[in-house]
């Protein structure tokens, strides 16, 4: 299961205007107490997503909720990342940099710049599923980046579009308010859009000297790679929503033929339908434990043509029933 710091939380918190106290402590609008803890720590993303849908309830706008998430983020809050924002000498070191130590503070994203002649899109990617707040994170991630590129800079900066991968809401208003440009819904994929002369801006603090230094503390803090076999599995939970993925097709994503991942496979003592299997139980109990997604959904989302062939699989797995696992 993912984890996100709870400076995330402690933000979002802020943003919708509840109390917190010296210790993490935050007390929402009908009493609720939630333990957030120190701002160094880090909550499960179960946690996170049950506290950000108590602070829904009481705070309907959710663009408008994202935003002044996005507004309350600064860097300096983040350590020694932040400062590696401040200190690279551009925009798109900056991007660079999130792309790169996101992971420290949370392994339920990652973020990837693509660049062509006219500019560049920096796209936003889930690892694991989002759950209800989708939108509210997806919303709250991009304009948090946006807001970071103009710290860095503290100029006045343009995008040409932002893209998300969900329909529109009744009142996008404060989206557009906010971002300035064209807000594409229903994309292929959540990002910013950036014009090419945004990513050679300089940064204000820009120091290659001090860029450097903190670069090499940040390696000795990065989480480590996942494995082999955890990309492989990642893939395939990232595939699976489209039908049971082919080996050929991702020993291309890996840039290995469909022999070399047979063969690296063995190597470990494993097998493709193995892993595959493993893959889908993962994905279904995170699905049946994080989500609000029908069995039938989740069978679904899980390469399933039928649910009574995932509740069979998942009794196999797991001894009991995706109902009886649930509940």
């Amino acid at each position: 299961m993912g984890t996100v710091t709870t400076q995330f939380v402690l933000k979002l918190a802020q943003a919708a205007g509840l109390q917190i106290d010296p210790c993490g402590r935050v007390t929402a609008t009908d009493g609720t107490v939630f333990d957030i803890g120190p701002a160094d720590g880090a909550l499960s993303q179960k946690q996170y997503t049950q506290i950000a849908l108590h602070i829904l309830d009481h705070h309907p706008n959710l663009s408008a909720l994202a935003m002044d998430y996005a507004r309350a983020v600064d860097l300096d809050d983040f350590g020694a990342l932040g400062l590696a924002l401040k200190a690279a000498p551009t925009v798109r070191d900056s991007l660079l940099r999130i792309e790169r130590y996101f992971p420290i503070l949370s392994d339920t994203a990652r973020q990837k710049l693509i660049e062509d002649t006219s500019g560049a899109r920096f796209v936003l990617e889930w690892t694991t599923d989002p759950g209800p707040i989708e939108r509210l994170r997806s919303e709250a991630a991009l304009a948090s980046y946006w807001a970071a590129m103009r710290q860095v800079t503290g100029e006045v900066l343009t995008l040409e579009r932002v893209t998300l991968r969900y329909s529109a809401p009744d009142d996008p208003s404060a989206l557009l308010a906010y971002f300035g440009c064209e807000v594409e819904f229903e994309a292929p994929e959540t990002a910013l859009v950036i014009p090419a002369e945004v990513l050679v801006c300089k940064n204000v603090l820009g120091d290659p000297a001090m860029s450097r230094f903190l670069q090499a503390h940040l390696d000795t803090v990065l989480p480590s790679e996942p494995s082999f076999e955890q990309k492989l599995i990642q893939l395939m939970s990232g595939a699976l929503s489209a039908g049971v993925p082919r080996a050929r097709d991702l020993a291309g994503e890996l840039g290995l033929s469909e022999r070399s991942l047979h063969r690296r496979l063995a190597e470990q003592g494993q097998s493709f339908r193995a892993l595959l299997e493993r893959a889908q139980r993962q994905l279904a109990e995170g699905l049946l434990r994080q989500s609000q997604h029908s069995i039938a959904e989740i069978a679904f989302l899980t390469g399933f043509s039928e649910q009574s062939a995932f509740n069979r699989a998942f009794k196999r797995w797991t001894g009991q029933t995706p109902s009886a696992f649930r509940g």
